[in-house]
Formats: structure tokens, sequence, C-alpha cells
């Protein structure tokens, strides 16, 4: 187990500082854009979705994007659909092009649950990889670890639920102007 950290390691390290394809100086300002996916859920609950999201906020050399985004993630196999808003830090720690980035969102969850809503924090970490770029637009391809916290609740005939949280995995492409 520790041999894979260790070479995940390496891997993640060498794909964040590696040179992208092209040399391409980031423009600064406003950006915009949007992803579509799908998440896997690996808490076997069957609240696997395909997923859209549109993000808004600042680029520069140092950020692909710091802004705020939402999206709607519905699930699959059950009547269940997640909403979450959140921050979003896209960043390759350089100045200059790079092929892989980093990506953060932290932020809150709106759970439709069959009949029951709530809301609670969610959080996702991935790393991403530029398809392409050019002074206009760039297009990227994510790989993500989500958290989404789920809140126990009762339903519309007074059964408790004992709600488990969601650990998924996404992977998802997209492009930002």
């Amino acid at each position: 187990m520790k041999k894979i950290f260790i070479i995940l390691s390496i891997v993640i390290v060498s794909a964040l500082y590696s040179n992208a394809a092209d040399d391409i100086v980031p423009a600064k300002g406003f950006t915009w854009g949007g992803d579509i996916g799908s998440t896997i859920d690996f808490s076997s609950s069957g609240k696997s979705s395909i997923d859209a999201e549109m993000n808004f906020g600042y680029k520069c050399p140092y950020f692909k994007v710091i802004g705020v985004g939402a999206g709607i993630h519905t699930c699959l196999s059950s009547n269940n659909t997640f909403i979450p808003v959140f921050a979003l830090l896209r960043t390759s720690f350089s100045s200059k092009p790079k092929l892989c980035f980093l990506e953060l969102k932290g932020g809150y969850s709106f759970n439709s649950l069959g009949n029951v809503s709530q809301s609670a924090p969610f959080g996702s970490i991935g790393l991403g990889c530029n398809l392409y770029r050019n002074s206009k637009f760039s297009s990227h391809i994510i790989l993500s670890y989500n958290f989404y916290k789920i809140n126990d609740f009762t339903t519309d005939d007074d059964k408790n639920v004992d709600a488990e949280d969601m650990h998924a995995v996404s992977i998802r492409i997209g492009i930002n102007f």
C-alpha cells in the first residue's frame, strides 16, 4: 500500500509540473464555462448520477478559474437529485501553462431524496488535464473525488432513515471561455 501511495504521489507531482503542449500565455479576466460527466457512487447507496455544471469566475496566469459554480446531478437508479452550489479553484501552481491542474470545490448541496429535501455540505478534489487551449477557450477532462453530506431524515409515513454520507468519483469533460 505504501508503494502505491508513493507511485501515485510521484505521478501527480510530475503531472502538475509537466509542460503543456502549447506555450499560450493565459489571459486575465472574466471566464465562464461548463462541464458534463458522470458520478459513480462508492457508498453503495444507488446514487450514481449524470452531471451538468456551470462556473463563472476570474482567470489569470496562476488560476485557470477562481470563482463560483452550480450543478445538477440526477441519479440514475433512484429518485434523487443533488444541486451543489460551490466555490471553485483550478490551478497548476504555476504562472506558465501546464498540462495538468488541481481542482478544489467546496460549498453546499441542496438534495432531493425522493420526497425529502435537505441541504448539507459538499466538497470535491480532482486532477484535470487540458485537452486543448488557445487564447479564446480551453477544454479539459477532470477526475475527482466528491463528498456529499447526507443527513438522517424522516419519510412521509414517519419512518426514520439513517442516511449514509455519499463518497463518489466523477469524470467530467468541460470547456471554459
